[in-house]
């Protein structure tokens, strides 16, 4: 197969909806169950401003590399994306601050129904990355150089970072995507693989490690 991007898609999409679901159980006629959304939503919008920013940073400069330019509906998702979180962010803040329990249930709803609805608009952008977006980048570069943008970001990363990001991200994929993060990482640092490695086994399946530890015997 071919190298590819997108991985953490499963991560990115599992807390969006995760999300959702909160919201959707929240009384908006509770203010302590409105002020439990708080911190949840800021930590989503910190990982979508970060995803976005890796993207456009690391891997969609590469089409500006070979003088192409990316595809305009996901290049303007991303900019959409962060006034939707502003206005949303907003939203939450005027529902807080709002006396009348019934008024907050209403905008409560209006909220959960336009948080439900970026939930759907982030499927399709991130469905266009991997379908329209990938393809392009495969096409313009070998699997080296796909390779390098990710082991640039390894080699900014400490072995302790490596495990808490695979240990947020592995619970959300499947076997083969752990191994292509671990080879991955083995490949572009393999001074800090062995840290790694050994900090993130304990939390795989006792399956995932007998197969994991053929591939990667310590």
């Amino acid at each position: 197969m071919r190298y590819r991007f997108y991985r953490e898609h499963k991560y990115v999409s599992y807390m969006l909806t995760e999300f959702e679901r909160k919201v959707a159980k929240t009384d908006f006629s509770n203010s302590i169950e409105i002020a439990a959304l708080q911190d949840p939503f800021n930590t989503l919008w910190a990982l979508m401003q970060g995803h976005a920013k890796y993207e456009d940073n690391a891997i969609h400069t590469l089409l500006l590399n070979k003088e192409k330019s990316l595809p305009t509906i996901i290049a303007q998702d991303h900019a959409d994306f962060e006034q939707r979180f502003i206005e949303l962010a907003q939203g939450l803040d005027n529902i807080f601050h709002c006396d009348d329990a019934k008024e907050r249930l209403e905008l409560g709803y209006i909220f959960y129904l336009s948080y439900r609805f970026f939930v759907a608009e982030n499927l399709r952008h991130i469905h266009l990355e991997e379908t329209v977006l990938m393809p392009i980048l495969q096409e313009l570069y070998v699997d080296e150089i796909l390779a390098n943008v990710e082991a640039t970001t390894y080699k900014n990363m400490t072995s302790q970072q490596m495990i808490e990001m695979m240990a947020h991200l592995f619970p959300h994929m499947d076997i083969n995507d752990k191994v292509f993060f671990l080879s991955d990482i083995q490949r572009a640092e393999p001074e800090k693989f062995n840290i790694a490695y050994a900090g993130i086994l304990p939390t795989l399946t006792s399956n995932e490690q007998k197969k994991i530890s053929i591939l990667f015997p310590v």
